[in-house]
């Protein structure tokens, strides 16, 4: 927990796959002029919540598939 809101750091991600598996899929974000982090792209991000077993990770794949698509346009 965080002081503005939960964070989910797993160790794997999707099909087992760890950080360093996925770092060449990721972008890199500056959330502040005091943050920069790490987040897997939108593609590789669809494809660990298809692949993982939890029912949160699932009820999202309809956003994240939208958002794709958006992105896509745009």
């Amino acid at each position: 927990m965080t002081r503005i809101g939960p964070l989910d750091v797993p160790g794997l991600i999707g099909a087992g796959r760890q950080y360093s598996d996925l770092l060449p899929d990721t972008i890199d974000l500056e959330v502040g002029e005091w943050l920069r982090v790490r987040l897997l792209n939108l593609e590789t991000l669809i494809q660990a919540k298809q692949e993982a077993a939890a029912e949160k990770d699932r009820a999202v794949l309809t956003i994240l598939r939208r958002a794709l698509e958006e992105k896509s346009r745009g």
